[in-house]
């Protein structure tokens, strides 16, 4: 399937395909639950033109620093990407983070417009913005020829002009812009046509990266690198089913550069992996007053692999007595004295009836339809929610007869 990197993304390409009226029922209440839907094509650029395919692509390098989690069928990271990287800021950037407000001088280096309700000036050059109106002041960033800035106020003398750069947008507000764009158009389809603008579609939607943020001022904390938590493809083992052989358990694939390996799940799960991955954008979720981009990573090449040494939170207190040695031998006689009574214990019970508790096998969830999205993924049987024509009632696998 195509992929394209982040580098390359093009506004505009990414285009509606479908969107699917779903309906569950929810665990707990047992209540009719309705939800939409929406997927997406994208036109990947490929040798000088373009190949409709769905939206795959490569992002920058980023880092699970506490390795991978798994929760039933689910897999997901704790995942951070080093801004310091001019890789990664151009794929996780936001135009508030990259917006500078400071003093610029006024000289043969920048070109003044006056407008009627506005004035900005424009860099002839690359030029220096200052946190006040002195040159022996902090140094809050450059400017690069071209470069459009706002002018908000002047010094008293007019030599040095408070300005505020336009600042930009990486790759994920890029196409949370696209999507928020392609929704809002589709409005009525997709059950929000009481939206007024394009910003209330934005509103709903969840942001894709966590950026760290001082309480008071609301600022972002410098050295503090945006988070989030990644999906990883994931299929349980499946028992054979009628003519259908038996399935065994499949996840995302972590390559290794110049080999044919690829990451067991128990490095995945008991590593911090530096690796660059390819997402899918599945679809997107519209339900409870929620817009919910659902992004799954299918593979990746790693870069760095460290193993994560998990020291229990007493490790300072079991070292100190650890150096005990008459307090270690008389732990180990006590212990294997208790192991003599458990295994008098469990003889005893084993002549007694044991009693059973009644267990319901734990159901897998499934990403509706994530199957067709990935190639590479298992044939999974359609959930057929009407009824039948003789009237008879609608079986849904995972869910109590009622």
């Amino acid at each position: 399937m195509p992929v394209t990197s982040h580098q390359n993304y093009s506004q505009g390409k990414i285009t509606l395909r479908e969107i699917r009226k779903r309906e569950t029922k929810d665990r707990v209440t047992g209540n009719d639950i309705k939800y939409l839907q929406v997927l997406f094509n994208y036109d990947h650029p490929i040798n000088g033109s373009h190949i409709r395919g769905s939206p795959n692509y490569e992002l920058c390098p980023c880092t699970t620093p506490m390795g991978f989690v798994k929760e039933g069928i689910k897999l997901s990271s704790f995942t951070t990407f080093d801004i310091s990287d001019e890789e990664v800021r151009a794929c996780v950037d936001i135009k508030e983070r990259t917006q500078i407000t400071g003093w610029l001088k006024r000289d043969d280096k920048v070109e003044l417009d006056m407008g009627i309700k506005s004035c900005s000036v424009t860099a002839l050059d690359t030029v220096t913005i200052y946190d006040s109106p002195d040159e022996d002041a902090n140094v809050l960033g450059t400017a690069k020829a071209d470069t459009v800035m706002n002018v908000d106020n002047q010094s008293d003398d007019g030599t040095w002009l408070l300005i505020k750069t336009g600042g930009h947008d990486g790759f994920f507000v890029q196409l949370y812009d696209d999507i928020a764009k392609i929704i809002f158009d589709n409005r009525a389809a997709c059950g929000l046509a009481s939206l007024n603008k394009i910003e209330d579609v934005k509103v709903r939607m969840k942001s894709p990266l966590y950026w760290h943020r001082d309480k008071d001022s609301g600022g972002f904390i410098d050295g503090k690198n945006p988070s989030t938590y990644l999906k990883h493809t994931y299929f349980g083992p499946q028992p054979a089913r009628g003519d259908k052989p038996p399935m065994s358990e499949r996840y995302a694939d972590f390559k290794i550069p110049g080999s044919d390996q690829s990451l067991s799940l128990e490095v995945l799960l008991n590593s911090a992996i530096t690796f660059r991955p390819v997402v899918i954008l599945t679809n997107v979720y519209i339900g409870a007053g929620k817009i919910t981009p659902q992004f799954y990573v299918s593979s990746a090449v790693v870069t760095d692999i460290k193993k994560i040494e998990r020291a229990h939170q007493q490790q300072d207190t079991l070292n100190r007595y650890g150096q005990d040695k008459e307090l270690v031998e008389r732990l180990r006689k006590q212990l294997e004295a208790s192991k003599d009574y458990a295994d008098e214990r469990r003889g005893e019970v084993s002549l007694t009836t044991t009693p059973t508790k009644e267990t319901t096998p734990e159901t897998e969830e499934t990403t509706p339809d994530l199957e067709a999205m990935l190639s590479s993924g298992p044939k999974i049987e359609k959930i057929k929610l009407e009824d039948d024509d003789d009237g008879g009632d609608i079986d849904i696998p995972g869910l109590p007869s009622l």
